[in-house]
């Protein structure tokens, strides 16, 4: 499978929304953007950590954090006092862990550092000065119990826009062009055309109360399983994922600091909703305006518009035009899951959406924004 990246947000009205692709605007492309370096580096557990446990930093780095465990330098003292200890990664995107030599004793530690950013990215971000504190109990960690986990999930069909699958008024001929940002557009006069074909997309939310201490809690890991292998890990308990067909979920949830690990009971979805996900029929009148007859023309030989000269009408005679339901059987269609190639558009048919939580550093809420799907090719009036 090939996820879908989505960004799993800490409040989840946002499931029932589809994102579409907005309007090519100034889209130059950010120099900045995924540059190997660190924007931000916080802890996410400095309020309190139990005397077993670890230190854990959350950052803005969209590459390996394995990378630039040489590159960060931490000092950690108590009353003044060095205190023993190395980074590690434990392979959870923008993610670092201090783990201290021997058990942590009540108090409050000071940790000062600095992290070294690329010089020839300067211009993106600078080198980071770290100056917290943190305060430990001294007590242990409190075992791992089964997690309160609720799933939500929302059905939504995404259009399939291109020149294949349009309808359109009669004298109308949509064509396609390049936009600001590289890709092609279909265009055409708004409500003079709509597509026959769509893809029906389960969405399932998974939000999870841990239901432990803030110590403990804010040192646990998430990895989320689909269909037994794992797609997802995070700090985040709001996970997601979305498919073109049913799927089951798991929930492995890790103790960063004791490495103890425990997996929910598996929760499968989308059985009683099957015939509508994957590839749909879809009734382009519903969505079309005008009064003239509908027809839909074959592509020219340039392949960037309708040949107006190999035209048919619409519905063919003898059909009704009515969307039939979309089979099951789309669950054989290897593909993404959640929300995009990588960010982006992905084939009808698709199946997975990794969804993770990011955004600032923190152990519980990790705001971001949840991409659903979007339309394979953009509509422009």
């Amino acid at each position: 499978m090939t996820p879908r990246i989505c960004l799993a947000p800490a409040l989840l009205v946002a499931s029932a929304l589809i994102l579409r692709p907005a309007e090519a605007a100034a889209c130059d492309p950010d120099p900045c953007y995924q540059a190997d370096l660190w924007q931000t580096l916080a802890p996410v557990n400095a309020s309190l950590i139990p005397g077993d446990g670890v230190l854990v930093l959350q950052g803005a780095n969209p590459g390996d954090p394995a990378a630039w465990l040489d590159k960060v330098a931490l000092t950690v003292t108590l009353d003044a006092t060095p205190v023993a200890g190395a980074l590690e990664a434990p392979g959870i995107n923008g993610v670092l862990v201090w783990r201290p030599d021997a058990p942590l004793v009540a108090g409050m530690y000071k940790v000062m550092g600095t992290l070294d950013n690329p010089d020839d990215l300067d211009y993106c971000g600078e080198d980071l000065l770290l100056d917290f504190e943190f305060m430990s109990d001294g007590g242990a960690a409190v075992p791992l119990t089964p997690p309160s986990l609720t799933p939500m999930e929302v059905v939504s069909t995404t259009q399939i826009v291109d020149l294949e699958t349009l309808v359109c008024c009669e004298g109308v001929v949509p064509g396609t062009s390049f936009n600001d940002c590289g890709g092609d557009s279909v265009d055409y006069p708004e409500g003079q055309c709509a597509p026959t074909q769509g893809t029906g997309w389960l969405d399932v939310q998974l939000p999870i109360a841990p239901m432990l201490p803030i110590g403990t809690a804010a040192m646990l890991a998430y990895s989320l399983k689909v269909d037994g292998a794992v797609v997802a890990r995070t700090l985040s308990p709001q996970l997601g994922w979305q498919a073109s067909a049913p799927f089951c979920t798991e929930v492995v949830v890790t103790n960063l600091g004791t490495g103890e690990t425990l997996t929910t009971d598996k929760q499968c979805h989308g059985d009683a909703v099957a015939s509508q996900l994957g590839p749909q029929d879809l009734d382009p009148a519903l969505a079309i305006t005008c009064s003239e007859p509908l027809q839909t023309c074959a592509v020219n030989a340039m392949g960037d518009a309708w040949d107006p000269n190999m035209c048919t009408p619409w519905p063919p005679e003898g059909e009704t035009g009515t969307p039939t339901e979309g089979g099951s059987d789309s669950a054989g269609s290897d593909g993404s899951g959640g929300s995009g190639g990588s960010a982006g558009e992905a084939e009808p048919g698709e199946k997975g959406c990794g969804c993770v939580g990011g955004g600032a550093p923190g152990p519980w809420a990790l705001p971001g924004v949840l991409v659903l799907a979007g339309l394979r090719r953009r509509r422009r009036a």
